[in-house]
């Protein structure tokens, strides 16, 4: 066996250190262009993948539309525009009185627009029996306006002071008809 020599020493770390040097001359070169321009080539697959996905979402939320929106169409529910939020108000204060209740407040909320409806929510606050919010008042609603909905119901009172009548607040989403767009 023949020993390496200085020569073949200095011809040797020549080497490993030209190998070094192209190592990391490719690494750069990987990292500075490859690497950003195959990201860049990958970019419309991925694209098309997450809006594959977001399709079948919107595949699974309009079917799931389709059900309320069936619903709706079959019930023979006609919506009516958000415009006239005035008569709906009167009409609900009335079905309030009627059942004995008294309206201290009526607050509009802003329209949710929707594609095939609109919601509008409408808090009414006031006073009133029991009885009167949760069998009168409840039941009435259910059969005089099928396009409102009770989102929520708050009874309160002092037990101790059954001669006051009890506070109530019901928050209710109006079901309206989408407005039209005007196109000039």
């Amino acid at each position: 066996m023949r020993l390496p020599t200085i020569k073949n020493w200095t011809l040797l770390t020549i080497d490993a250190a030209g190998i070094a040097a192209c190592l990391a001359i490719s690494l750069v070169a990987y990292f500075i262009a490859l690497d950003p321009l195959i990201q860049r080539l990958l970019l419309p697959v991925r694209q098309s993948r997450e809006l594959a996905v977001q399709r079948d979402k919107l595949v699974q939320l309009q079917k799931q539309l389709a059900g309320p929106q069936g619903e709706l169409n079959r019930s023979g529910v006609k919506l009516l525009s958000p415009d006239q939020v005035n008569t709906r108000v009167a009409e609900l204060t009335t079905a309030f009185g009627d059942c004995k209740l008294e309206v201290d407040d009526v607050r509009i909320g802003a329209v949710f627009p929707g594609p095939r409806f609109n919601v509008m929510p409408i808090t009414i606050t006031g006073r009133g029996g029991y009885k009167s919010v949760c069998t009168g008042l409840l039941h009435r609603l259910g059969e005089a306006f099928p396009d409102i909905a009770l989102a929520k119901l708050e009874l309160w009172g002092d037990p101790a002071k059954l001669q006051e009548p009890r506070r109530f607040r019901l928050d209710l989403l109006w079901h309206t008809a989408p407005r039209a767009v005007i196109k000039f």
